[in-house]
């Protein structure tokens, strides 16, 4: 009698592990994809644009791409862009492939064993940009030619001189070797008394790409603004994309989106969709001059130059 109960719970136990592990292996793993099935890949491109920017900065030191992507070098010998991370350079100097991937000129795919997907193309990467002069806190910065100065709210400003005499009243400056009369409001080196400050060549105004239709939020050129789910504007890193309903995804342009199988289609041709990202707040570039592409620092005055080119005035009005 003992034997049988033993037998018995033994029985149960045998039982109950097989039932535990089919239900573990519906719960937690995925059948083996099938040849004959799709590969998705969804491709996630990062932006940013400050000084704590953690673009990608390619071999020679002068090139960039925005995080999440791979430099890669173009037929021309330059840096390009991959819209992805860690990714495979095709040799054609054009295209690229996810990681992992091989690149099929024949073809025009990437492979790996026998999952295809399209390839993808490079753009051309961005020249590093000059952040001019990082104030010691290491998170704020002056144009080149400028000096970091403590503010009377304890923050950084810039004064518009170089190697300048930072005056105790957080709020004026003077040149390299004078020294500041708050009283008078000038800067003195012996006799020498100075009351106004030399104009510099304004800065031409830098692209911001496309412009999104709030006026307030950019991309980089080469994508197309499209509303999140939010209702923000975020970025999807196609040119003249079309914006997929779920606020999140986007395909090429005359493609349309497949909600239901997370891909883009065009009659028989059928990629996979891309993730919007975030856009970008546009910055202010100051004070704009009359020609509209030249600009001062706020607080500026634009003047014309004796060359006939604008120039800035670090006095306001």
């Amino acid at each position: 009698m003992h034997l049988v109960s033993s037998a018995m719970r033994l029985l149960l136990l045998l039982v109950t592990s097989l039932v535990v592990t089919s239900m573990a292996e519906q719960l937690f793993f995925k059948p083996v994809q099938r040849v004959s099935e799709r590969v998705h890949n969804e491709v996630t491109v990062m932006l940013a644009d400050s000084i704590e920017s953690k673009d990608v900065i390619c071999g020679d030191g002068t090139s960039q791409c925005l995080s999440g992507n791979t430099c890669c070098r173009l037929s021309s010998g330059q840096y390009g862009c991959c819209p992805l991370p860690n990714a495979v350079c095709c040799s054609d100097g054009v295209h690229c492939c996810p990681s992992g991937y091989s690149c099929n000129a024949g073809t025009g795919e990437c492979y790996r064993g026998n999952s295809f997907t399209q390839w993808f193309t490079k753009i051309e990467a961005r020249p590093v940009e000059s952040k001019g002069v990082i104030c010691d806190d290491g998170t704020h910065h002056c144009p080149d030619g400028n000096t970091c100065c403590r503010l009377s709210s304890g923050q950084y400003g810039c004064c518009p001189l170089p190697n300048a005499v930072c005056c105790s009243d957080g709020v004026h400056c003077c040149p390299s070797g004078y020294s500041c009369n708050s009283g008078t409001g000038e800067c003195y080196r012996g006799n020498s008394v100075i009351q106004w400050f030399t104009k510099t060549e304004a800065r031409p105004v830098e692209s911001k790409g496309v412009i999104c239709d709030d006026g307030t939020h950019h991309c980089p050129d080469g994508n197309t603004c499209c509303r999140l789910s939010s209702g923000q504007y975020g970025c999807c890193p196609l040119p003249n994309a079309v914006c997929c309903s779920d606020g999140v995804h986007c395909c090429p342009s005359e493609y349309s989106c497949n909600a239901g199988t997370g891909e883009c289609y065009r009659g028989n041709s059928v990629i996979q969709w891309f993730t919007k990202t975030e856009a970008r707040p546009v910055e202010s570039k100051g004070v704009i001059c009359d020609d509209g592409t030249h600009h001062c620092p706020d607080g500026n005055t634009c003047c014309r130059l004796s060359s006939g080119e604008y120039g800035c005035c670090p006095l306001p009005n």
